[in-house]
C-alpha cells in the first residue's frame, strides 16, 4: 500500500460519523485516581485533562497543584495551563476566519498584507500563509526564535521585521517540511496587520468567546484571572517554578506559535470542535473547517517488519495527521520550559483527548495519554523502545576571564542592546530587551569565552566570538553549544559604549 493510498483511506473517515467502538476501560473515578498517582510518582505538580467520546465530555478536570510552592493552590477544571505548540491550531483557525472575511487569502503573498516585508526580504514577502502554517517555506528562519523566548521580553513585530531584514542575504535554504516557530510568529503578525487588532484580543473575541472556550492568549490581566498554572522543572524529586507570571500578560511574538492557555473545560470544548464541524457554525465556514482538517505533504513514513507500510505522518495547518493501524489520528505536541502538552482526536472513532502538564515531563505525559487511550477503548500502539531519561549532569566550573577586552555596551539592529560588564568580580551578560537572558561569562577548559545562562530553562549556553567590526568598532556574536534551543549565529553585536559607571562609583570623590 502506498503512503498516498493509506492517507486517502484514513482521511475519508474524517468526514464520516461511525459507531462507537469499545467501551471505556475504567470508570472516571478509577481513571482519575491513576492519573493522580502518576503525577505524585513523577513529582509533577499538576495537569489539565480532557476526554471526549461520541460528542460527550467524559472528563474535564484539573489535577494536583497549579503552583508547587503555594499551599492550597489546587488545580481545578478552570485552571489555565500553557499549551505550547498546541497554540498553532488556534492561530490557523484565526487565519481561516480572516480568509472567510476576505481579509486574507491562503495563497496570496504575505507582503501584499504587510508591505514592509518587501523591503525587509522579498523572499519572505513572497511566502503565503499556507506555506507558513504548513512549515513549507524553504527558508531557514530559526535563528529569529530568540525573539520569541524566553518570555517576558520586549520584542514585537518591528524587531521581527528587522530580524527578517538581517537574514536577507543569507544563502541558507531548507527543503520540504521544516518545522519552525518563526513561521507562526510571522503568520500572527500578518493576521494582526490584516484585522488591525492584537493577536490575543482577536482570539478572545473571535475564537474563544464564540466557541465557549475557557482559554486566553496575550493581552490580559492575571489579577482578573488568577487561576493560572505556573510552569515547573522537576529535578531529583523536587518541582521548582520556572518563573511566576507578571500581573499583566501582554501580547508577544510567542503568542501565535505557543502562547495560548486553556483549562480542562476549554480543552474539552476544543476537542469537540475538531470532532464535529457543526460546532463551527457561526464561527467558521464549512469549507474552511475542512481546510483546517485536511493533511498536506507527507512528512515521514514507517514500515513494519514485514515491509508493509505501517505509519504515515503528514502536517496540515497547525495540526499533524498520522495514519496507522488504529486509523486516522489528528494531533499535536506542545512543549515549553516547564510545560508539556498533547492533544489528539480520532475522527473515525469520534473520540479525543488532551493533556497539559505544568512541568516539562514528556514521559509522564505519555503515561497519562496511554491511560486515556485505554479508557477510550483504543488498541495499543506499536511498541517502541523507550528512550529513557538522562541523568542530570553537573556543570563544570567556569574559569575567570579578563573583562577588559570584552566589557561594554553592544547593539544588534534587531536583538537590541546587551551589557557585558563586570559584576561582583565576574563578567556578566545582560540582554536589555530579554531580561531572562542573563548569565556569567567565563572560560571553558579549552580557554574559550563561554556564556552560561542563570536561568537553566533557556537551554542555550553559548561561546562568545569576535567578528570583524565596522569602521574599527568591536563586534561579537554567539555560537550556541551543540543541541541548544536557539541559534544565535545571526547576531552581530557591535560595541557602542563603555559599561555604565556603577552608582556607588559615581558618588565617590575622585582622588
Amino acid at each position: 500500500m502506498t503512503a498516498r493510498r493509506l492517507i486517502k483511506g484514513c482521511v475519508a473517515s474524517l468526514f464520516l460519523v461511525l459507531s462507537a467502538s469499545a467501551p471505556a476501560a475504567s470508570t472516571a473515578a478509577a481513571l482519575a485516581e491513576r492519573i493522580d498517582g502518576l503525577l505524585r510518582e513523577a513529582h509533577v505538580p499538576g495537569a489539565a485533562v480532557a476526554l471526549v467520546k461520541d460528542g460527550q465530555v467524559l472528563m474535564a478536570r484539573g489535577f494536583g497543584q497549579r503552583d508547587a510552592l503555594t499551599p492550597g493552590a489546587a488545580a481545578g477544571p478552570r485552571t489555565l495551563f500553557k499549551l505550547g505548540s498546541l497554540s498553532k491550531a488556534f492561530t490557523a483557525l484565526a487565519v481561516a476566519q480572516a480568509v472567510d472575511e476576505g481579509r486574507l487569502a491562503w495563497d496570496a503573498p504575505i507582503g501584499s498584507v504587510w508591505p514592509a516585508l518587501q523591503d525587509a526580504d522579498p523572499r519572505v514577502a513572497a511566502l503565503t500563509l499556507r506555506q507558513l502554517l504548513s512549515h513549507q517555506t524553504g527558508l531557514d528562519l530559526d535563528r529569529l526564535e530568540v525573539l520569541l523566548w524566553p518570555q517576558p521580553n520586549a520584542y514585537s513585530a518591528p524587531q521581527l521585521l528587522a530580524g527578517v531584514a538581517a537574514l536577507r542575504d543569507d544563502p541558507r535554504r531548507v527543503t520540504g517540511f521544516h518545522y519552525s516557530n518563526v513561521h507562526y510568529a510571522l503568520a500572527g503578525a500578518v493576521l494582526a496587520q490584516a484585522v488591525q487588532q492584537p493577536f490575543g484580543e482577536r482570539l478572545s473575541q473571535r475564537v474563544f468567546q464564540p466557541l465557549g472556550l475557557d482559554c486566553t492568549a496575550g493581552g490580559f490581566d492575571r489579577r482578573h484571572r488568577p487561576d493560572l498554572a505556573q510552569p515547573h522543572h522537576v529535578q531529583q524529586g523536587r518541582a521548582t517554578p520556572v518563573r511566576t507570571d507578571p500581573d499583566r500578560i501582554d501580547d508577544a511574538l510567542d503568542g501565535p506559535p505557543g502562547g495560548v492557555r486553556c483549562s480542562a473545560q476549554g480543552l474539552a470544548r476544543w476537542l469537540q470542535f475538531h470532532l464535529d464541524p457543526q460546532r463551527a457554525r457561526g464561527v467558521l465556514s464549512a469549507a474552511q473547517w475542512q481546510t483546517l482538517h485536511r493533511p498536506l505533504d507527507v512528512v515521514s513514513t514507517r514500515f513494519a517488519a514485514d515491509g508493509t507500510l505501517d505509519t504515515v505522518q503528514t502536517y496540515g495547518l497547525g495540526l499533524q495527521f498520522v495514519a496507522d493501524t488504529r486509523g486516522l489520528r489528528i494531533d499535536h505536541f506542545g512543549g515549553l520550559a516547564g510545560v508539556s502538552a498533547y492533544l489528539a482526536v480520532w475522527p473515525g472513532r469520534r473520540a479525543g483527548l488532551a493533556v497539559a502538564l505544568n512541568a516539562d515531563d514528556a514521559a509522564t505525559r505519555g503515561r497519562i495519554v496511554a491511560l486515556l487511550e485505554d479508557a477510550l477503548g483504543l488498541p495499543p500502539p506499536t511498541p517502541r523502545r523507550p528512550a529513557g531519561d538522562a541523568a542530570p549532569q553537573a556543570l563544570p566550573a567556569l574559569g575567570s576571564l579578563d573583562p577588559a577586552p570584552w566589557a561594554g555596551r553592544y547593539r544588534d539592529p534587531w536583538f537590541g542592546d546587551v551589557l557585558l560588564c563586570p559584576e561582583n568580580d565576574q563578567l556578566v551578560w545582560r540582554s536589555l530587551s530579554s531580561p531572562r537572558l542573563i548569565g556569567p561569562v567565563g572560560t571553558t577548559a579549552d580557554g574559550r569565552p563561554h556564556l552560561r545562562w542563570n536561568d537553566r530553562s533557556v537551554g542555550a549556553d553559548a561561546w562568545l566570538r569576535w567578528m570583524p567590526g565596522t569602521g574599527g568598532a568591536q563586534a561579537l556574536t554567539l555560537d550556541a553549544v551543540p543541541g541548544a534551543d536557539f541559534d544565535f549565529s545571526a547576531l552581530r553585536l557591535v560595541r557602542v559604549a563603555d559599561c555604565p559607571q556603577p552608582p556607588d562609583a559615581a558618588s565617590r570623590p575622585q582622588r
